[in-house]
């Protein structure tokens, strides 16, 4: 098997999370303030803080702000995959009835 490449894993998480691609985050910086954007956004440029980057302080924006968002995005897929299998679950157990 072939290891994934960053752009494939950023084309195969824009598909898993479907009608969330475009929900909007909130991300508090302890320096700055609030950073808000939407998945679609982050994917397709992932960057954090825009202050803290203006200011160097990338590793803190990448390791923090940016580790938040992916988590996110990750906790989102798992979610829908769990409600998708539940779904299935309960029209099976309805069709047997």
């Amino acid at each position: 098997m072939t290891e994934e490449t960053r752009e494939q894993m950023i084309n195969r998480l824009k598909v898993e999370l479907g009608d969330y691609l475009h929900e909007t985050y909130e991300v508090q910086c302890a320096f700055h303030g609030k950073i808000t954007g939407t998945f679609d956004k982050f994917l397709n440029n992932q960057v954090g803080c825009k202050q803290c980057i203006k200011q160097g302080m990338v590793t803190w924006d990448r390791d923090f702000h940016q580790g938040i968002i992916w988590q996110a995005i990750n906790k989102l897929i798992a979610d829908n995959k769990l409600a998708i299998k539940q779904a299935e679950a309960e029209e099976l157990e309805n069709a047997s009835i």
